[in-house]
């Protein structure tokens, strides 16, 4: 796939931009962008890609006004809007969605052969990723094709398998450390390498494909130091023999939506994740090699999918780490490291909330 290509896919498949070929090339009044580097930084994009002008013209006011969100987007290009030339609605059966509770929508996909779980999702960003991908490609694409694709972009979905069982309990130990040093500390690279030790531990057990699976920066972690194909693998044993793991109750009496899962201990986990005692009394700092997946997500680098700003920062930090160049950071402060620009923040807000409008519009409750 070349540059044009790859960025107009990721453009459609993230924000809905489809520019009609009939659409009027607009005169460039974008105040909150004013040249096109700024358009590709806004989206994550480092590389300069082959796009021709008018494109370009019109992709920067698609994100213009993405991000300015008191200007509505232009019809032509906007799939979400009917009057668009190829609208999503009658590009995607939506009634294929269904949504099993505020937070999961679970998609009807042709099958595979080779796995007996359906794709679930939590975010409306996603779900509607989900549907541009299938109609991008009629009658191609499987559940496990869609899976496969969205672990090579590290998007956030669950392996979903219908059980039977009594009400389960939930796992639910909260985000915390699981070293502890002292405030003076020195952290060296033997200090990372011992916590990714441990992170290849908690990869090598059924925990890791729920990592995969998780997607964004703790995803990105598991693919470092793990495999992407556990993910593709189906519920482990923990969910289809001990009933424990991520479950939503389904529309069957006595039947859940069953997958593996994370705690929030295990997610400190992988980021590498230290208790500091500051020598005052029993007062603690929390550190951590990686930011934790809240702070990444919320602060900007949580494009609906990965991209080259998201990859570039991963392996930065991580040859900064080797060099002996960086160290665990506290969560303030690691709030402040991945504070993207204002306008990727306003243009990621704006694109969850015209998402979840559009599918809470259009997707019902089972």
């Amino acid at each position: 796939m070349d540059a044009e290509t790859n960025l107009l896919v990721s453009l459609r498949l993230m924000y809905g931009f489809n520019p009609s070929p009939t659409a009027q090339t607009p005169h460039p009044q974008a105040p909150n962008l004013r040249s096109w580097s700024d358009v590709l930084g806004v989206i994550g994009t480092k590389s300069e890609p082959d796009v021709s002008d008018r494109d370009k013209v019109l992709i920067h006011e698609f994100i213009s006004c993405l991000i300015d969100s008191s200007s509505g987007l232009p019809a032509p290009s906007d799939d979400l809007n009917a009057t668009s030339d190829q609208p999503l609605a009658t590009s995607f059966a939506l009634d294929t969605v269904e949504r099993i509770s505020e937070d999961l929508y679970v998609f009807k996909l042709p099958p595979s052969p080779s796995c007996k779980w359906v794709i679930g999702v939590d975010r409306p960003t996603t779900v509607l990723y989900i549907c541009r991908l299938v109609a991008s490609a009629p009658n191609t694409h499987t559940v496990l094709t869609i899976a496969y694709h969205l672990l090579e972009h590290h998007i956030p979905f669950h392996t979903l398998l219908l059980q039977a069982s009594s009400e389960p309990e939930q796992l639910n130990l909260p985000y915390a450390d699981n070293a502890n040093r002292f405030n003076k500390h020195q952290f060296t690279t033997a200090d990372f390498n011992s916590a990714m030790l441990e992170c290849r531990a908690l990869l090598g057990r059924p925990q890791g494909r729920a990592a995969i699976l998780r997607g964004g920066i703790v995803g990105r972690i598991a693919r470092e130091f793990g495999s992407k194909e556990s993910g593709l693998q189906g519920p482990s044993i923990e969910v289809t023999v001990h009933h424990s793991g991520y479950f939503v109750p389904s529309k069957h009496d006595g039947y859940f939506y069953w997958d593996d899962d994370l705690t929030g201990e295990e997610i400190a986990c992988l980021c590498g994740t230290y208790c500091l005692y500051t020598g005052r009394g029993e007062q603690t700092t929390t550190v951590s090699w990686f930011p934790p997946p809240d702070v990444w997500d919320k602060q900007g680098y949580g494009w609906p999918g990965w991209t080259e700003t998201n990859e570039e920062f991963f392996q930065q930090w991580i040859a900064d780490i080797r060099k002996g160049n960086a160290k665990p950071l506290s969560r303030q402060n690691w709030w402040r490291k991945v504070r993207s620009i204002k306008n990727t923040r306003s243009m990621l807000k704006n694109n969850r909330e015209r998402a979840k409008a559009y599918v809470e519009l259009n997707i019902h409750a089972m």
